[in-house]
């Protein structure tokens, strides 16, 4: 919901105290489209708003390549990031069936993601959906443009063997657990143009410890990447060349 406080426009969370502000809009903001729901819905402002920021400068500074996604759920972050792209095409990766459990052993035995976690949050583990067809449709149908859309169901890297010799502008990772996110820099930071983004989902988060060592990892093998963090709600961090 939206509230003034001190005669700025500020958004809060539904449900919080009233005086836990997330954050204002940008002043005088000539780029964001700001139709999309889940600015006041989901409280991400931040995230989404970063996103169309990133593509501006990928823009201006003429970066070629496509864009992509790995960790689609029901496609809010896809919704900003494909109007953001209007004439890219745009890979979309998931399982499109919840978390690999390959992928949540390896938290568990390795203590990232604590099992009571895992036993608390169900939902995490498994889609709502019928079928992942199913949730490739929704998603399809949310996008603004879905003519540029490319979906590549199943446990990634092994969806992206038609990619090895793309080039990528700009990249979400959100697929939260230490296994995908290694598979993901270390499949798409060696195809990053210069000047290009990924962008990695919960590296602040509190309960995925897994993903601040899979960049670690990733270092040893690429050297220092230049990174910075972002205050939205995932604590997302900012990976470039």
């Amino acid at each position: 919901m939206a509230r003034h406080f001190g005669g700025e426009l500020v958004f809060v969370r539904k449900g919080y105290l009233e005086n836990n502000v997330v954050t204002q809009p940008m002043a005088y903001d000539i780029v964001s489209r700001n139709e999309y729901p889940a600015y006041r819905e989901q409280m991400d402002y931040v995230r989404y708003r970063t996103i169309e920021l990133l593509a501006e400068e990928i823009k201006r500074n003429h970066v070629g390549g496509d864009i992509a996604e790995a960790g689609v759920d029901y496609g809010d972050c896809s919704w900003v990031i494909n109007g953001s792209f209007p004439d890219r095409t745009f890979y979309l990766y998931d399982t499109f069936a919840g978390f690999d459990e390959r992928d949540v052993e390896t938290e568990k035995n390795n203590g990232f993601t604590s099992e009571a976690f895992f036993e608390s949050a169900n939902y995490f583990k498994r889609s709502s959906f019928r079928t992942a067809d199913d949730q490739v449709a929704y998603v399809r149908q949310r996008l603004p443009y879905p003519e540029k859309a490319v979906f590549r169901k199943g446990y990634f890297p092994e969806t992206a063997v038609s990619e090895t010799e793309k080039r990528f502008a700009f990249v979400s990772l959100d697929m939260d657990l230490y296994a995908p996110i290694l598979s993901g820099i270390d499949f798409f930071y060696p195809r990053l143009n210069r000047g290009g983004y990924i962008m990695i989902h919960d590296y602040n988060h509190s309960e995925f410890k897994g993903i601040k060592r899979a960049i670690e990892e990733c270092e040893e093998k690429f050297g220092v990447i230049p990174k910075f963090p972002l205050p939205d709600q995932g604590g997302t961090i900012v990976l470039t060349k």
